[in-house]
């Protein structure tokens, strides 16, 4: 998946779906591995990871959802929607 930006601050990033077979995914983010989770059939996915603001890259990001022991990525999941929002800043004292 590409995910183009014109902002390069942390991000909180919501994947949402459902597992369609028994899994560990992934979730790869500009050849980082952010996120991993074990997913099984009929299983709600929901899976919430940061991005810190040097991995934000401005212009295009890509995103790897790996899927291990599945030979094709669409019989392991169908995903509804990804959430980006700016991450929360830390208020100073």
């Amino acid at each position: 998946m590409l995910l183009p930006f014109n902002y390069a601050d942390a991000l909180v990033i919501t994947l949402r779906g459902e597992a369609l077979a028994d899994t560990d995914l992934a979730v790869v983010w500009n050849g980082a591995e952010r996120a991993r989770a074990k997913v099984r059939r009929g299983q709600a996915v929901e899976i919430v990871f940061d991005v810190a603001p040097p991995d934000v890259l401005r212009g295009v990001n890509v995103v790897d959802l790996v899927h291990d022991g599945v030979a094709l990525p669409g019989h392991a999941a169908r995903y509804d929607a990804i959430e980006m929002r700016k991450a929360p800043t830390p208020t100073s004292r």
